[in-house]
């Protein structure tokens, strides 16, 4: 952690002062939902980056990088490769975005969708959670991002080489 995927230096960031004011649990709460119905934000990136704090950490099964300016350096990345390579992308909660009770964190189960526009059609169908962790001392902004899949990051992965059978569609 320190660097984005690709190495580049973040921390400023974290060390200028946040003068936005602060956002409730449940703003928090409706924008992660908004991000999914609206922005699909699995495929776009498109997410309310007022509720994070610019030096959140963001972790998923295969990375992990600080700061909201390394997510949008590797969303600009890959955005040439997803609107090029997938056909119909979608991005599903599958259930409501809870906010806990201690209002520390709040959780989406959700299911990402896409086919790929490549000769065998391999379909990317990933299942999994997020768990976004709130710090009040942050103006109650998200200060980790943390994903889980229900499948390995290889199983994953595989399913870029696998072709598309009548089953699996």
């Amino acid at each position: 952690i320190g660097g984005d995927a690709y190495g580049d230096e973040v921390g400023l960031a974290q060390k200028e002062d946040d003068l936005r004011p602060p956002v409730s649990p449940q703003d928090v709460r409706n924008a992660i939902e908004r991000d999914f119905c609206e922005g699909n934000y699995l495929w776009t990136g498109d997410i309310s980056m007022d509720v994070y704090d610019k030096g959140c950490v963001f972790t998923d099964p295969t990375l992990s990088f600080t700061g909201t300016a390394a997510f949008q350096r590797n969303l600009e990345r890959l955005e040439p490769w997803i609107e090029n390579l997938v056909v119909d992308p979608r991005s599903e909660l599958r259930g409501p975005v809870v906010l806990d009770d201690s209002q520390a964190f709040c959780e989406a189960r959700w299911q990402m969708i896409g086919e790929l526009r490549l000769p065998w059609r391999p379909v990317v169908n990933v299942k999994g959670r997020t768990r976004y962790t709130l710090d009040t001392s942050k103006g109650g902004r998200i200060v980790r991002y943390d994903e889980n899949w229900e499948l390995k990051a290889s199983e994953a992965l595989m399913q870029l080489v696998t072709p598309t059978t009548k089953a699996s569609v």
